[in-house]
């Protein structure tokens, strides 16, 4: 124990003592958390729209001040015919071209031309030109909506738990499988080899540093989320913390093993940049895994990243307990297992 203290200890004024690796541990999580937050939003305004109207009532009149008066939609102009329309969409100026036929008034029917090189935009744009179209005629049906867990529709609160596992997530997994590989570089590995260190120490010693610095910097983002974006966890912190920590295990072991392929630290980096990017990209951050296609879905249950994701969001945005993510945990704890476990393997044959 006296010698994994020490060894702990000097991997901590080395990562310190290092210049390079400062900015990525501290700089870069904020900026990220800052930036992300802010950019990575699903609220689609200022369409760029568009009017033909071929009618020239009040009714057509209407529907145009419906139009501009959205928040969503843009209404930059007017077009005369149907040749002008499509050069506008041509040519970028706008995303959607409404063409109010003849005889609106009396039938209230809208043709759509849009441009759908963004499908999420597209379809926004058809859904709300289609709404004001529905609320201009005659209906007695009356629809409520209510939002749980997130009334306000913010981005913020749902981006903000995937962007904290996200920067846990390169922390762990990045500077874990450089920092062994550094060593190999250094040529201080044969040094150690050769020294009364056990490998088991040797590896504690360089992974731990990590694990308590990625769990650090997960309690400041989540300090910065609820200051800056006022996302609060209605769950558990205890339960937060418990599960990060199996889950930091898991990705440490990945950096190790990681590490156990390459020579250089530019290889690691590329592997780990490889793996860790397919796993964020398929872990639920932008994309809900239920929309992906039926075999992604099923890679993703392979995807250590994605589990802790969805704990996240449900602890802290749904008040989860451990009742309702035990599963989830343990599945991490199965990740951790096999990951340090091949890691090690992996390492005895190559060290």
């Amino acid at each position: 124990m006296r010698i994994l203290r020490f060894l702990i200890r000097k991997e901590f004024l080395q990562i310190f003592r290092n210049k390079a690796m400062l900015p990525i541990i501290f700089v870069m999580p904020l900026v990220q958390l800052v930036i992300l937050v802010n950019v990575a939003t699903f609220d689609v305004k200022n369409i760029p729209v568009v009017v033909q109207d071929n009618d020239g009532t009040r009714a057509s009149r209407e529907m145009i001040q419906r139009l501009d008066a959205s928040d969503i939609i843009d209404l930059t102009g007017m077009v005369t015919n149907s040749p002008a329309a499509f050069d506008v969409l041509q040519q970028g100026d706008a995303r959607m071209v409404v063409v109010i036929p003849n005889g609106f008034e009396q039938k209230p029917e809208l043709q759509l031309m849009v441009d759908a090189v963004d499908g999420l935009t597209a379809n926004l744009a058809v859904q709300y030109a289609m709404g004001t179209l529905q609320v201009m005629g005659e209906s007695r049906t009356r629809l409520e909506g209510r939002y749980r867990h997130n009334p306000r529709l913010d981005d913020a609160q749902y981006m903000v738990p995937g962007i904290l596992v996200v920067l846990v997530t390169m922390i762990g997994g990045f500077l874990s499988a450089m920092n062994i590989v550094r060593e190999r570089e250094l040529g201080t590995m044969e040094q150690l080899n050769v020294t009364p260190i056990r490998k088991h120490q040797f590896i504690i010693a360089k992974l731990m540093p990590f694990w308590v610095i990625a769990l650090a910097e997960l309690a400041f983002g989540l300090l910065l989320g609820y200051l800056l974006f006022g996302v609060e966890v209605k769950g558990s912190l205890v339960l937060i913390f418990g599960a990060a920590m199996i889950y930091m295990l898991a990705i440490l072991g990945l950096g190790l093993f990681i590490s156990t392929l390459a020579d250089t630290q530019q290889q690691a980096m590329l592997v780990a940049w490889f793996m860790i990017v397919v796993f964020i990209l398929m872990g639920g951050l932008f994309t809900p895994v239920t929309s992906m296609p039926e075999w992604a879905q099923i890679v993703t249950w392979f995807n250590p990243v994605m589990w802790f994701m969805d704990l996240m969001r449900r602890v802290m945005l749904v008040g989860a307990g451990f009742a309702d993510v035990w599963k989830t945990i343990v599945v991490l704890a199965v990740f951790a297992v096999v990951l340090n476990t091949a890691a090690v393997v992996r390492y005895r044959k190559s060290g």
